[in-house]
């Protein structure tokens, strides 16, 4: 059984572009066509993304929205993708899954520095990854803000692994607790 895209925003409180993003990132899953188009999502993918528990982010933390994962063109980033997908992420190690979002981001480290709190990495309100900051640097090539990220402790990974911020819609590209 499925249901389509429109039925699934109105069941998570999201738009169809969102829809669309947790499609991509495998997310939320549904038929294609054999030319490749969607054709709705799976009522078992909408009752599981459903079953998610809520949360807020705490003061001090940060949370970055990405889309699915795709090449990162811009060598300075070093890496090879960015973004985040449910398949292609378990293929990956731990180190390489943070790379893909928290290399360099469009903030200077002054409004960066300071957090000292967390990170989590979210796709379309869900959330995929969770880390420590445990600093920020000027990247020496576009003085944007790099984030240095380590294993979480116990009450961030709590608080937020398995869990997504409801009514997310398209907005800015990171959100500051």
């Amino acid at each position: 059984m499925k249901v389509s895209a429109a039925e699934a925003a109105r069941a998570l409180d999201l738009n169809n572009h969102t829809i669309a993003k947790l499609l991509d990132a495998h997310i939320l899953v549904g038929p294609t066509s054999a030319s490749g188009r969607r054709q709705g999502v799976y009522v078992t993918s909408l009752e599981t993304a459903q079953s998610v528990p809520p949360t807020t982010l705490a003061r001090g933390d940060v949370a970055f929205h990405v889309g699915a994962a795709e090449s990162d063109t811009n060598p300075a980033h070093r890496r090879t993708y960015a973004g985040w997908h449910a398949m292609k992420s378990l293929a990956v190690s731990q180190g390489d899954r943070r790379r893909a979002w928290g290399g360099v981001w469009n903030m200077t480290e002054d409004n960066a520095d300071g957090l000292g709190g967390h990170a989590v990495c979210s796709v379309g309100g869900f959330i995929v990854d969770v880390a420590k900051v445990e600093g920020t640097r000027r990247c020496p090539c576009c003085d944007l803000a790099v984030f240095d990220l380590a294993d979480p402790d116990d009450l961030a990974v709590s608080r937020y692994r398995g869990r997504r911020f409801s009514g997310v819609g398209q907005g800015s590209l990171f959100t500051f607790g």
